[in-house]
């Protein structure tokens, strides 16, 4: 059987939760040889075929006014550990109606939109999210400067951070500098947040995003949820609202320097684990190294 790739996004979410593949199977409504094969990732859907969920105009707007209600219900839970947000928005609402997490993640998205002043700012759980983005910097390479395309990548709880240099900002250097990431922190995020890079979007920005189908591929492989900014949403990322400068700052200053580009990730990665192993940002509880070890725990393998 061939199945596209929600299925497949779908099987490994099972196979992530510590379900067996039987209760997969009988709960996908597919054969459990099926379940099988694509079950640990080693194979993955030769056809791909987009199933959009799609809701009435009456009921959106009804679901859009009963999130307006449920925000400024709990207004008073706005901040801290605990705060609200379209997570627990979701869950409040899914006994009435019959959508997931991501369209209610639009759908707040969208009131974020109409009233960004009064709206809840983002607080992030551990191992809820990280986020990415691409920079350009120096290296010196035998004595030589060159021009080096980053890979930047942040958990914004623990603001633990990650870069990795390579050759330019394609598609297959898009998807190693993932698995680095995923690597370094040693697990996966529920979300990954991105300024609608061209690696992964196929055409328009924000929740109109249409992803490159490779990329849903990666996507559903990974087991996280992408989501994309809107223009001029700083809000939206959180704590984090200068990644690429921070990196800069922190691992490409001074200019590493080397005789090849392994040499020079060996430097860069080497700062960024003094980064965690000793600094403190301010206004956060704790140093990024205990934070860092707390969300780890949080983090899907």
């Amino acid at each position: 059987m061939v199945i596209d790739t929600d299925m497949y996004a779908k099987i490994r979410k099972y196979k992530n939760s510590g379900a067996s593949m039987r209760h997969a199977a009988a709960a996908l409504g597919i054969d459990r040889k099926t379940v099988k094969r694509y079950w640990d990732g080693a194979c993955t859907p030769g056809e791909r075929k987009a199933y959009p969920y799609s809701i009435d105009s009456l009921e959106k707007q009804a679901i859009m006014e009963d999130l307006r209600k449920y925000f400024e219900d709990n207004k008073e839970f706005s901040k801290g550990k605990q705060a609200i947000n379209a997570k627990t928005a979701w869950k409040a609402l899914r006994d009435t109606y019959p959508v997931g997490e991501s369209t209610v993640r639009r759908y707040v998205q969208e009131l974020k939109q109409e009233n960004p002043q009064a709206f809840i700012p983002l607080d992030f759980e551990p191992g809820e999210c990280m986020q990415v983005d691409w920079t350009q910097v120096k290296i010196c390479i035998k004595g030589h400067l060159y021009n080096a395309q980053v890979f930047c990548a942040v958990l914004p709880y623990s603001y633990d951070i990650f870069a990795m240099v390579l050759p330019n900002a394609q598609w297959p250097c898009f998807m190693e500098g993932h698995i680095g990431a995923f690597e370094y922190y040693q697990g996966i995020p529920e979300r990954v947040f991105y300024d609608n890079l061209r690696s992964a979007v196929l055409d328009g920005f924000g929740k109109n995003a249409v992803k490159q189908e490779r990329f849903k591929l990666f996507e559903a492989h990974h087991d996280f949820e992408a989501v994309f900014m809107n223009a001029g949403s700083g809000n939206e990322k959180g704590s984090v609202e200068n990644l690429c400068g921070s990196i800069k700052q922190t691992a490409f200053t001074p200019i590493p320097k080397g005789d090849n580009l392994k040499e020079i990730q060996d430097e860069v990665k080497r700062r960024c684990l003094e980064y965690r192993m000793y600094h403190k940002i301010k206004g956060r509880p704790r140093p990024i190294l205990e934070m860092s070890q707390e969300e780890r725990r949080y983090l899907r393998p």
